[in-house]
């Protein structure tokens, strides 16, 4: 719920211009002693479901995200102008935000 908070405190003022949804990216963090890292999966399963409601009952379109370790990624090792280092490259499958 804290990091729900968080995020649509940051949202809030765009929430007219935001059209994709509100993620909750689901990865280990960096470092190693992040409190995500400690859960159990059943623990951030309530921690996803408790973030995914929160953003639903603020209108926006919530969304759950993971990589391989959680349960999936497709490319985490493409490249994007602009931006130093690897990027994740995945698909949106729908055409809802076209």
């Amino acid at each position: 719920m804290e990091e729900a908070e968080w995020v649509i405190d940051l949202v809030r003022d765009y929430s007219d211009m935001i059209t994709y949804p509100v993620v909750f990216d689901l990865e280990k963090m960096s470092p190693d002693s992040a409190r995500m890292n400690a859960l159990s999966p059943e623990e951030r399963t309530m921690c996803a479901i408790a973030f995914l409601d929160r953003i639903a009952e603020e209108g926006y379109i919530p969304m759950l995200y993971g990589n391989l370790e959680m349960f999936a990624v497709l490319s985490d090792s493409g490249s994007v102008n602009g931006i130093g280092g690897n990027v994740d490259m995945d698909l949106c499958f729908t055409d809802k935000y076209k």
